[in-house]
């Protein structure tokens, strides 16, 4: 049932671009996903620097 619904945005985001551009050819495509895998990026970068300080913090607390 999730994988339906997962699906179903996927086409509707296709939709969306069809209509903005006129067409679904493969380059808007890869923007769809290239956006999905820009909003990925943000999130892995936030969880590094989170656990970046994590880590100082707890160096601090061992040594100190």
């Amino acid at each position: 049932m999730v994988r339906q619904e997962t699906d179903r945005k996927a086409i509707a985001d296709m939709d969306s671009i069809q209509q903005k551009y006129g067409g679904r050819a493969p380059e808007y495509i890869t923007m769809l996903f290239a956006k999905r895998l820009n909003c990925l990026t943000k999130a892995l970068i936030g969880l590094t620097i989170t656990l970046a300080v994590l880590t100082v913090i707890h160096i601090r607390l061992l040594i100190g």
